[in-house]
């Protein structure tokens, strides 16, 4: 199998990654036009400019030791995924516990706060409305989310 510049590039990160404690990598997308991959990373802890900064300097370093010879373009990025963008992984969610979030399943829809989580479930306290003014706490299992998102405020 031909091993491509963007596998290659993959490769090396994630090893930069598993020496790093704490963070990990939610998703990586190659732009065939641009030839740019980008690194979708999130941590146990927010993620630091300074975090971002090591792991670039890092990674660079070994593409200049493994690939000096390549002069294939190619160019990566490292970032941390929008607060706007839904979790994708039980792991993002301990850090958010107390925040307000929109959870959408295949069954239904829900706002509330983050209570807690297991393994494999998370507790929404519901945010009280109309059709159940009070509401208890919903358990849903993590498979079951099709998407989790925080809500902002802006108050």
């Amino acid at each position: 199998m031909h091993k491509t510049i963007e596998d290659t590039i993959s490769a090396m990160f994630q090893s930069v990654l598993d020496q790093t404690d704490g963070v990990f990598l939610i998703e990586s997308k190659t732009d065939d036009k641009t030839k740019t991959t980008t690194f979708t990373i999130d941590g146990d802890s927010p993620v630091n400019l300074r975090t971002i900064t090591q792991l670039t300097r890092t990674l660079s370093k070994q593409i200049d030791e493994v690939m000096a010879e390549d002069e294939t373009p190619f160019r990566f990025e490292i970032s941390t995924p929008g607060a706007d963008k839904p979790l994708k992984f039980l792991r993002q969610f301990p850090k958010h516990i107390g925040r307000n979030f929109l959870i959408k399943t295949t069954e239904f829809q829900l706002e509330g706060i983050l209570k807690a989580l297991t393994d494999n479930t998370i507790t929404i306290e519901p945010k009280p409305n109309k059709k159940e003014p009070l509401a208890g706490a919903k358990i849903i299992n993590f498979e079951d989310i099709v998407a989790a998102t925080i809500v902002l405020s802006f108050k």
